[in-house]
Order: C-alpha cells, then structure tokens, then sequence
C-alpha cells in the first residue's frame, strides 16, 4: 500500500471538487481553463498518440529514442493506477507532490475565481492535462509525448495546435458507449487527431479503419505513413527480449514481448523517421539504444521469473486478450494458465473470457478500484460459464499472496485487466 504525503492528500482534496462532472467529451471547458492559464499548451512540441491498443508502449518507445538523442522529454499517459504522478513524468521521473500541488491549487484558484459556469467546469482529466502541459512548460521540455486519453478528436489532449508527428496505433472495439459501435466510428474519433498540414504515421489496421485515416488525412492534406507488418522479421525470441529486423534496421532489440510489440516498436520508427524528417537530430544508434530502454510496465511484464512464474498484462479489450493469448501461447505452448481478471464495466469481458478460456486452469476475480469497476460477484455470474473453478478475491492488496499461495510450482499465473486493479499488483 502507497503511503500519500500530506501533499498529495491536500491534491485529492482539491481535484474532488471536480469528481462529480464525469467523462465528459468535448473540448470547451479545457480551451477556457487553458485561455485563463495563458495558453501553456501553445508553446509546446507534441508527438500525439491516439489507438486503442499499444498507445502506452508505442509513447514509451519514441520517449526512450528521443531521450536516447539527448532530448528532454515530457510524457503524458493515462490512466494513473495509484498516484497522478505516475502520468505526467520528464525523462522517466515523475511529478514530485510538492511541484503537482503548487500546479494544482494554482488552477484551483483559477476555477475558483473566475465564478465558471457548470458548463465551463473542467473534469479532473481535464484540470491534470492542464497541469501537465503548464509542468512541461516551466520544466522547459524539447517534446511532449502525449497520449490520448480516449477517443482523440474530443479528447481533451486534442486542444493541442498541430504536433510534429500524430501517431495511431491499432484501432479496435472498446469505449463503443462513447466512440460508436461500428471500426469506422471509432477511428473517425481517433483520426480526429489529425491537424492539417501535418504529418501523421499509422500501424496496421483494419481496412475499414484505415480507410477512415486516408480520408481524415486527405482532407487535412496531412502526410500519412503507414507501418508495412511485412517488413518486420523476428530473429530471436527469449523471454527477456526479442530481437527483430525492420527496412533496414537489423537486429534492433526490445525488452517488450509479443509480436504486437514488434509491431509498437515499428511504428515508433516511423514517428522517429517522421521527426527526423522535419530536420530534427536523431541517429540510428539512438534508435537502437532507445528501443532496448524503453520498459513499460504491466504489458506482458514477468514480475516473478522462478516458478511459478508470475506474469501481469493490462490487456483490457478483445484485441488486447487476442494479443496476451498468442504471446502466452508461443511462450508456454500446451500450458494451462491461472488467470487473475478484473475489468471495468464497459469492456467486452463476456468475448474475452471466451477468448482465454481454452488455456485457462482456474481464475480468480477481483474487483478493481474504480467506481466504473465490474464487481467480481457480476464477472463470476459469466466465467463460471467458460471455466471449471473459479475464485473471487475481495481484497485486491492480497491478491498476489493469495493465488501464489494455492499455486504449484510448475503453474504458469497470468493476472490481466483493468490498469486500476494490474497496477496495484506487486511480488
């Protein structure tokens, strides 16, 4: 259990005052909030980063490259497990509590004095981002890696002006209630990071998907790259790195499993090459000793290598479950694995557990710390249909020494889901 500083208790005590407004799309209330700020975010350089899957990776690896090159680099992730500080870092250290609660009561002090209508009130997605973007000024930071927090085009990162490279990573279904229920709605969403005149790069995706890119881009009369998945050739696989080949970069190594981070890291090449491109400084030796920095925790992260080995993914969508159950299967072929699963209401959990439920021993569920949470009790009333046992755990601080203490040496223990629940997790 993290124990909060006295500076930090005084920061939820302040962004509590926002709680009730919710996830609310649209870009009004932080464009007021930033205008009374002096515009903190106009003078910054960004590399955008929107997708459903591997945002989070994809950030990681083109922060490692840039700060391989010698640049100081701010990046902004979302959501935070256990502390806001965990989002908003420069070259890999977070926000100390007494620089987040300066940001913080100064833009309270803003809300409070210019009397906002309910309208006007930022979110407290909105009032971090703000903060962020003002940190990454005063800290005077060369780029902003910035990761959209759901959707892109009503996001409230998307108040940015034009960054040097917009980046989109594989589109799939998740946050339909907000994004649409179709591939062509949610990338239209996602596509809505794409400013004009800029330069955009893009993975693999679907066809419906990266029609829906093309277009955005024409329109925009934005250069668009895409990732060639046919350019990419495994050379060694381990589980403590891979190592691969992509155009003419051979042998570049990562430490991030699984063929989808193959794929991350390609697309983070292109951001590279979009950036260098624009005339900014960065070698092939950065690229190479950037990549293989670059740690992300909680994607197919080995916490415990002895056995029973101890694995923890933030897969939390059916193209995330897709992805964990082919590394899972490549690594351990013929295994059955003990699941740990929590998720959050609005996922497919029903299409994911159906997903794993041909490798799975036994799962134990957990609800994860969140108010958007599916309980445990709701999750176990749909696994007992795909799984002989199933378990509930209802404190999610135990959860680890619970499972490893029914666990037998050879079990192979995967826990997934929710980040709020996966970031708690600890051996």
């Amino acid at each position: 259990m993290i124990k909060l500083s006295d500076e930090y208790k005084k920061i939820i005590n302040l962004l509590n005052k926002s709680k009730g407004l919710g996830t609310r799309p649209g870009l009004d209330a932080i464009s007021e909030l930033l205008r009374l700020m002096g515009n903190p975010h106009k003078s910054l350089k960004y590399i955008h980063v929107a997708g459903t899957n591997g945002k989070g990776s994809t950030s990681a690896f083109i922060a490692s490259i840039l700060m391989a090159a010698g640049y100081k680099i701010g990046v902004y992730n979302s959501p935070y497990t256990s502390k806001i500080n965990e989002i908003i870092k420069i070259n890999n250290k977070e926000i100390s509590d007494p620089q987040l609660l300066n940001i913080i009561t100064y833009i309270s002090g803003l809300i409070e004095a210019n009397d906002l209508d309910n309208d006007s009130l930022p979110t407290e997605f909105e009032i971090i981002t703000s903060a962020a973007f003002l940190y990454f000024l005063q800290e005077d930071c060369d780029f902003v890696v910035l990761e959209v927090g759901m959707g892109g085009r009503l996001d409230a990162t998307n108040i940015i002006p034009c960054p040097e490279i917009a980046v989109i990573t594989p589109i799939g279904m998740d946050h339909m209630g907000f994004l649409g229920e179709t591939i062509e709605a949610i990338a239209y969403e996602k596509a809505g990071i794409i400013k004009a005149q800029g330069t955009v790069v893009s993975s693999y995706q679907e066809k419906e998907a990266l029609e829906v890119i093309k277009r955005a881009s024409k329109e925009k009369e934005a250069f668009l790259k895409t990732v060639d998945n046919n350019n990419i050739s495994i050379k060694e696989e381990l589980i403590t790195w891979q190592t691969f080949s992509y155009k003419d970069y051979p042998s570049l190594r990562i430490t991030l499993l699984g063929k989808h981070q193959r794929e991350n890291a390609a697309l983070a090449i292109e951001a590279i090459e979009g950036l260098i491109n624009n005339g900014y400084s960065i070698g092939r030796k950065d690229i190479y000793d950037g990549l293989i920095r670059a740690t992300w925790p909680g994607r197919f992260q080995i916490m415990r290598k002895e056995k029973p080995i101890f694995i923890r993914d933030g897969a939390h969508n059916i193209q995330g479950a897709q992805a964990l159950y082919h590394t899972l299967n490549y690594y351990f072929p013929g295994k059955k694995i003990t699941f740990i699963l929590g998720f959050l209401k609005d996922k497919a959990f029903e299409e994911i557990l159906s997903v794993i439920s041909t490798m799975s021993k036994k799962v134990f569920l957990v609800t994860p710390n969140s108010p958007r949470a599916l309980s445990a009790e709701e999750l176990e009333k749909v696994a007992k249909e795909y799984f002989h046992e199933v378990y509930i755990i209802k404190d999610v601080a135990k959860v680890t020494e619970e499972v490893m203490n029914q666990a037998n040496e050879d079990d192979i223990i995967c826990a997934f889901g929710s980040l709020y629940f996966i970031g708690e997790l600890e051996m």
